[in-house]
């Protein structure tokens, strides 16, 4: 009976540390596993800033290499910002499917700068132009309305007080106003206006 006991506790305790191990295995191997992902997880974000930095510094180099060009300097020496020249540069090369800035000339690059320049005041000077033509033809009605009604009150004026047909062309004296027609003027004792006696006329010519 006793042998057949030992041998039952040494199964027993053999068992046991297998369990323990297999366990230790998945988790070794689930750690393994998260530690796999972070790495790739990591090597992506690296490949992407890498890639980033990559096109940012192409990007530099390509402005430079633009700036350098003897076309870009000659443009630059006008008073024109690197920004402009860098830009009209890139939009003739894409017109041209260029590369390097190398076939562009200083006339090329102004050019394009100078029709962008026209093509901004142009778009704001439209506005004011239409406004400015809007209101000189308004003011033109008004001018227009004006002197129609000026000529209007001197027609009136100018007519026969008694007749209202012709002008008055004679002066009443010793009063002096012209408000009646040759055809009428014999007939008045009195000034239609001031109503004092008529002493004389005067015959009157308009200048």
């Amino acid at each position: 009976m006793a042998p057949a006991s030992a041998s039952g506790f040494d199964q027993s305790s053999m068992c046991t540390p297998s369990v323990h191990v297999n366990e230790q295995a998945i988790n070794t191997s689930s750690g393994i596993q998260t530690v796999t992902n972070n790495d790739r997880t990591t090597s992506t974000a690296s490949r992407v800033i890498n890639t980033h930095n990559s096109d940012s510094t192409t990007n530099i180099e390509h402005t430079e290499r633009i700036l350098q060009t003897i076309a870009a300097r000659t443009v630059l020496e006008m008073g024109f910002t690197s920004h402009q020249v860098v830009d009209a540069v890139r939009e003739l090369q894409r017109l041209n499917s260029g590369e390097g800035g190398t076939n562009v000339s200083a006339t090329d690059i102004m050019n394009v700068l100078l029709r962008e320049d026209h093509q901004q005041t142009t778009e704001v000077l439209n506005v004011p132009e239409t406004s400015a033509a809007e209101g000189s033809v308004g003011a033109s009605f008004d001018d227009t309305d004006l002197i129609l009604e000026e000529n209007r009150q001197l027609q009136e004026q100018r007519q026969c007080k008694v007749c209202r047909e012709f002008d008055s062309t004679v002066a009443f004296l010793p009063c002096g106003h012209i408000v009646c027609c040759t055809d009428c003027a014999p007939a008045m004792r009195k000034c239609p206006v001031c109503k004092t006696y008529v002493k004389g006329t005067v015959k009157t010519f308009l200048a």
